[in-house]
């Protein structure tokens, strides 16, 4: 693994790169971060025991109620399930902005993708995969062997049965599957002619290799001023790269690197006072995602919830900031919540089709159930408890759905 930087990292704060892309007619479309769109608006964060009232906001159509909701999206039993967030606990000091609501979610779908982000990509039926481009030093990935051929083959023939032997990509492509409710196809850098290549550790430099096409792409670096300064490599240069090996029949590409990724504080460079972000992954609007896939500084929980939070940015997933939920923007040390908000969840069938498909949410959890100790070891931090999280959801689904 390189060693640009070793400290601790979190999961990005912010939704989409400002970064220029390219839209369905190859047009070009300048991305920007949907957070800080729709005017900012700004909104009180909801009292603690008015639950009911602000899910109502967000779960609903302005015509509905929470009691016209079939009992798989909500029922007042799966309030104790998520709970509010506590603020004071959060890692990270972001403000309750008016999150998405999915309303507002339905909205998008109905506008072309934009600067403002106020429109979003659809799913089709010739686009239904998620690429994993796995672009990190294969030779020194102790835990990960084989080709993409192989990985794929052993996760398709997996028994079910304990944890996966193979790599941790696969592993993590058998989670980001059940989890999305996508195909997962995994990419190698080395079987694509693609080689992430460093300079001094990336201290002088950094690019990607393309062997097959003849090209260089080299990243731009992010470096803390004064001495002894950390180094990262700015994850609006990856995307410009990424979004080029995004493949007709993909809706997302993410990309797994071995890098330590940064970003300038602020909106913009001039706005941040030379201060770098950290991350642990990112998400830009041309369905393009990037994770530093091997740092230690992440466990299994921490890397896939990150994966498949950034990767639901790419969906058209905002963030959460009142409930505990996947989407919050930074991940909470020792107790990463693996899961949906009720409304979150509805988006997710929204973008999938599978709002008429009365078994899908329970289903869903069923089918997590069944591969949660294929993927995650049961030593691994967070996985214990999320996994009694799930399987009280299951059984509370089962009991109202009757």
């Amino acid at each position: 693994m390189s060693d640009l930087a070793d400290a601790p990292i979190r999961r990005s704060t912010r939704l989409m790169s400002k970064q220029k892309g390219k839209d369905e007619d190859g047009e070009s479309i300048a991305k920007k971060d949907t957070e800080t769109s729709n005017k900012k608006r700004k909104k009180a964060h909801p009292s603690t025991d008015d639950t009911t009232a602000a899910m109502t906001s967000r779960l609903c159509l302005p015509n509905e109620t929470l009691a016209k909701l079939h009992p798989q999206i909500w029922n007042p039993g799966y309030t104790k399930l998520h709970p509010p967030l506590n603020q004071q606990k959060a890692r990270g000091n972001w403000e309750y902005d008016e999150e998405q609501s999915y309303s507002e979610y339905v909205e998008m779908a109905n506008r072309e993708p934009n600067a403002e982000g106020t429109g979003r990509f659809v799913l089709s039926s010739s686009r239904r995969t998620i690429g994993l481009l796995d672009l990190t030093t294969q030779e020194k990935k102790e835990n990960a062997k084989g080709t993409a051929e192989t990985n794929n083959k052993n996760r398709s023939s997996d028994s079910g049965h304990g944890v996966l032997e193979n790599d941790r990509t696969s592993r993590l492509a058998t989670f980001l599957e059940a989890y999305l409710g996508l195909s997962v196809s995994i990419r190698t850098g080395r079987a694509e002619g693609i080689t992430l290549r460093t300079t001094k550790g990336g201290k002088r430099g950094c690019r990607i290799d393309d062997r097959k096409r003849g090209l260089s792409f080299p990243l731009s670096l992010l470096r803390e001023s004064g001495r002894g300064g950390r180094c990262f490599v700015d994850v609006f240069s990856i995307f410009d790269v990424a979004v080029e090996y995004l493949r007709p029949t993909e809706y997302s590409l993410l990309v797994l690197m071995d890098v330590s990724l940064g970003e300038w504080l602020g909106d913009d460079v001039e706005d941040c006072n030379g201060e770098i972000q950290e991350v642990l992954g990112r998400a830009c609007g041309d369905r393009v995602a990037v994770v530093n896939y091997l740092t230690s500084e992440a466990n299994d929980i921490e890397l896939f919830g990150t994966a498949a939070h950034e990767l639901l940015h790419t969906m058209g997933l905002d963030h959460t900031t009142h409930w505990q939920c996947l989407m919050n923007p930074c991940y909470f040390e020792g107790r990463e919540c693996m899961f949906l908000a009720p409304h979150n969840v509805r988006k997710l069938m929204n973008f999938l089709g599978e709002e008429r498909n009365e078994q899908f949410v329970l289903k869903r959890y069923r089918l997590l159930m069944e591969k949660w100790w294929v993927v995650f070891d049961k030593s691994s931090p967070g996985a214990s408890d999320n996994y009694n999280w799930l399987k009280q959801k299951v059984l509370l689904m089962e009991k109202f759905s009757c």
